[in-house]
C-alpha cells in the first residue's frame, strides 16, 4: 500500500529517488531524510503470537537505521495493536487471504529502505547484533544485490545455515551461488537491494503456480544476473520453534495437534509428492534457462544437487504428508509431469527426462543412483569452493560488473538483468543447507523448514 501525503505518493517518489540518489529517499516522521539501511519484511498468516515476537525482536534495538513492515494475509485482531505502534513499524493486512505470492509481492513492492530482509513469523533477530549487521550493509558497494545472513537454530543450539568463513568479504557471482547453493531454502535472512528490485519483474516471479513454491530464490537469481552476493557469518537471524498451524506449511490444518505421531502432517500442496514433482519441473526449467549465463561446471553442479534434493523429497513425502503415507509416488509424479508439459514448464533436458524413471526405480537402485549423484555433487562443490577461495573464480569486490570476457571459464557472467524466458520465473529453494564447509560433502537430506510466507 502506497503512502500518500497531500496528494503525493511518497512510496513512488522514494523509488524514483532511488534511481538517481542511491542512498537517499527514506522517510521519517513525514520528512525526507537519508533512507533506512534495512527494512525487515514479515509476511504472516494465522500466527499472531509468532508475528508479534518477530516484530518485537526487530524493534528491541532503538536504532533509527532499521524499520519493520509486517503484512497479514487476513485480519488478525491480536495484531491490530501494531498499527501506529512505532514510527519504525508499518503493519497492514489483507481483508481476506490472498495467498502467499500476493503477500510476498505486496511487501517487496512497498519497501523503501536501501535493503530489505525477509523474516519468517516463526523467527526473530538478535537485537544485540543489529548495529553490526547494519554496519555491514552500509559498507556493501552498489554491486552487492543479495546478502544471505547466517541462521542460528535456537532449539538445536547450532547454526542452521552459515556460509564458510572464507567467503566473508567476497562478492560472489551467480555461477558460484548456484553451484554452492548459497541462497538457502529457508527464506529468513535473505536480503535484497531494494533499488535493484525495481529492475526485476516481481509480478512475474510471484505468479501463483503449483511449482512456484519458493520465489525468493528466483528473485535472488534474477538480481545476481547483474550483480553479486555477499555472505554474513555472525549470528543475527534466530530460527524459532516450529509453529504447527497457519503459515504455508500448516495452512491446511485447523488444529495444532498432529493427526499421527509418525507423520508431520504438512501441507500436501507444498510438501506432497505431486507438489514436489511440480516444483522440480518448474525450477529445473528455469535453471536450464541459465545455462549460458553460468557455465557448464556450475550448471551441472546445481542441476545434480537439485535433482537429488527433489528426488529425496518426493520419495520422503509419505513421512510428512498424511495423504501420501501409503501411496506409491509414481502416480502423482506422472500427473505432475503431464501438468508441467501442459503448463510449458518442462525443459526437455536429460535431467527433466530422468526424474520420472529414477523415482520409479526399485528402492535399492534409487539408493545407488542417489549415492552416485550425492558423491558427484560433493566432489564438484569441494572443487568449486577451492577455486573460489584461491581466487580463480570471479569473486571480488567491484563497484562495476566485470567484463564477461575477463572471467574464468568456470563461471560466465551476464552483466544485464535478463527477463524471464517463458516460465513465470520461479521456484525452488536451494537444497537444505547448514554450514557450507569444504570438508563436508553436499547434503541431500530433506529440509522440512516451514519458512512462513
Amino acid at each position: 500500500m502506497s503512502r500518500r501525503r497531500g496528494g503525493i505518493d511518497e512510496t513512488a517518489m522514494i523509488r524514483e529517488l532511488h534511481k538517481i540518489m542511491p542512498h537517499a529517499g527514506g522517510t521519517h516522521t513525514g520528512s525526507l531524510v537519508m533512507e533506512k539501511t534495512l527494512e525487515i519484511l514479515i509476511p504472516t498468516y494465522r500466527r499472531p503470537a509468532g508475528a508479534a515476537q518477530a516484530i518485537e525482536s526487530c524493534l528491541a534495538n532503538p536504532t533509527e537505521r532499521l524499520s519493520v513492515r509486517c503484512n497479514s494475509n487476513g485480519y488478525q485482531p491480536e495484531l491490530e495493536k501494531y498499527r501506529n505502534h512505532d514510527v519504525r513499524l508499518t503493519y497492514e493486512c489483507f481483508a481476506t487471504n490472498r495467498g502467499v505470492h500476493a503477500n510476498f509481492l505486496h511487501l517487496l513492492q512497498s519497501t523503501t529502505a536501501r535493503f530489505c530482509m525477509l523474516l519468517s513469523d516463526e523467527d526473530s533477530i538478535d537485537p544485540d547484533g543489529v548495529p553490526r549487521f547494519l554496519d555491514f550493509l552500509d559498507q556493501c558497494p552498489e554491486s552487492t544485490r543479495v546478502v544471505t545472513s547466517s541462521i542460528f537454530d535456537l532449539e538445536a543450539n547450532r547454526f542452521y545455515f552459515r556460509a564458510d568463513d572464507r567467503f566473508a568479504g567476497l562478492e560472489l557471482d551467480l555461477a558460484v551461488v548456484m553451484a554452492l547453493s548459497l541462497v538457502p531454502s529457508y527464506m529468513s535472512g535473505c536480503v535484497f537491494s531494494v533499488r535493484r528490485l525495481a529492475e526485476v519483474d516481481l509480478a512475474a516471479l510471484f505468479t501463483a503456480s503449483p511449482g512456484n513454491a519458493y520465489p525468493h530464490i528466483d528473485v535472488a537469481w534474477h538480481l545476481l544476473r547483474g550483480g553479486y552476493l555477499r555472505t554474513y557469518q555472525p549470528q543475527f537471524v534466530l530460527k524459532g520453534k516450529d509453529i504447527q498451524e497457519g503459515g504455508d506449511g500448516y495452512s491446511h490444518r485447523t488444529s495444532c495437534e498432529s493427526r499421527a505421531a509418525e507423520n508431520l502432517d504438512l501441507n500436501p500442496n507444498i510438501y506432497g509428492a505431486h507438489a514436489r514433482a511440480r516444483q522440480f519441473y518448474y525450477s529445473e526449467c528455469l535453471r536450464s534457462g541459465l545455462r549460458s549465463s553460468i557455465g557448464l561446471v556450475a550448471y551441472y553442479t546445481a542441476q545434480l544437487c537439485w535433482f537429488a534434493f527433489f528426488t529425496n523429497t518426493v520419495l520422503g513425502a509419505g513421512k510428512v504428508v498424511m495423504a501420501d503415507r501409503r501411496r506409491p509416488v509414481e502416480e502423482p509424479v506422472r500427473l505432475a509431469l503431464e501438468e508441467a508439459r501442459l503448463a510449458n514448464e518442462f525443459s526437455g533436458t536429460p535431467f527433466a527426462h530422468l526424474f520420472m524413471p529414477v523415482v520409479s526405480l526399485p528402492r535399492f537402485w534409487q539408493r545407488i543412483v542417489l549415492k552416485i549423484v550425492g558423491k558427484s555433487v560433493g566432489i564438484l562443490q569441494v572443487f568449486a569452493i577451492k577455486v573460489v577461495v584461491k581466487g580463480y573464480w570471479n569473486c571480488q569486490r567491484s563497484e562495476r560488473p566485470p567484463d564477461p570476457a575477463s572471467l574464468s571459464p568456470l563461471g560466465r557472467y551476464q552483466t544485464h538483468v535478463a527477463a524471464s524466458d517463458g516460465v513465470s520465473a520461479g521456484s525452488e529453494p536451494a537444497p537444505p543447507a547448514e554450514t557450507l564447509n569444504p570438508s563436508r560433502k553436499a547434503s541431500t537430506s530433506r529440509d522440512w523448514g516451514k519458512a512462513t510466507r
